[in-house]
């Protein structure tokens, strides 16, 4: 069974990177829909175009994609660090995702709250470390 819904959604993200902390705050209209027990979040951001979160309790990971970004997917598990390629015009760099937390908060089988916080390490060596958040309602 499919149940699909328009949504609200506020993303606020902490990046940092060096000594660098970078803090976006967004708000964006998009649809949540449930499908095989599955949770996917779509929406549009300007800079990355189509995004889409896509959210298993089975084992309780979250993977987002990006349609155009430097990085297309990210796999965020607390059980495994998993991997991904971040993009750049000099070449490709590998880079390991240390999940430190996925946290969903649901009310009556929808999500409501995404929080997210993960380190990206390149090498074994910590490349940045990033906070998100997002309510949907």
């Amino acid at each position: 069974m499919t149940q699909k819904n328009k949504t609200t959604i506020s993303f606020i993200s902490t990046i940092q990177q060096c000594d660098e902390k970078v803090t976006i705050n967004n708000r964006y209209e998009g649809d949540y829909v449930i499908k095989n027990n599955i949770h996917y979040l779509r929406y549009y951001d300007k800079e990355s175009h189509g995004i889409t979160l896509k959210y298993s309790p089975l084992d309780n990971t979250l993977t987002i994609l990006w349609q155009n970004h430097a990085v297309k997917k990210m796999i965020f598990s607390e059980k495994n660090i998993t991997q991904t390629t971040y993009h750049l015009p000099q070449g490709q760099l590998l880079l390991n995702i240390v999940t430190k937390k996925v946290s969903i908060t649901m009310y009556h089988g929808n999500i409501t709250k995404i929080s997210l916080h993960y380190h990206l390490l390149y090498e074994n060596e910590l490349f940045g470390q990033y906070n998100m958040e997002y309510a949907i309602h």
